[in-house]
């Protein structure tokens, strides 16, 4: 996991955590993004663009790592919790 500075360092103690697209452990923070999901007690933010860019006027193309979580969190759910 890469720090970036006072604000890396601070937001990682705030329990934010990155995902390295085919990184090694990109199937690990996967996972634990859904266990948080289901979970519910936590607030889990995705930036779907793959990082932040500070070009307000507009959208860049999503990655669908934000979808795959919230569908295997679903479907994890669902089969624990069929109500």
């Amino acid at each position: 996991m890469k720090e970036y500075g006072v604000a890396g360092w601070s937001l990682q103690r705030l329990g934010a955590f990155s995902v390295e697209r085919g990184g090694s452990q990109n199937e690990e923070a996967k996972r634990y993004a859904v266990e948080l999901v289901i979970r519910g007690r936590e607030v889990l933010v995705i930036f779907p663009e793959d990082e932040i860019h500070y070009l307000n006027d507009r959208v860049r193309p999503f990655k669908s790592g934000a979808v795959d979580i919230g569908t295997r969190a679903v479907l994890e759910a669902r089969q624990a919790r069929p109500n």
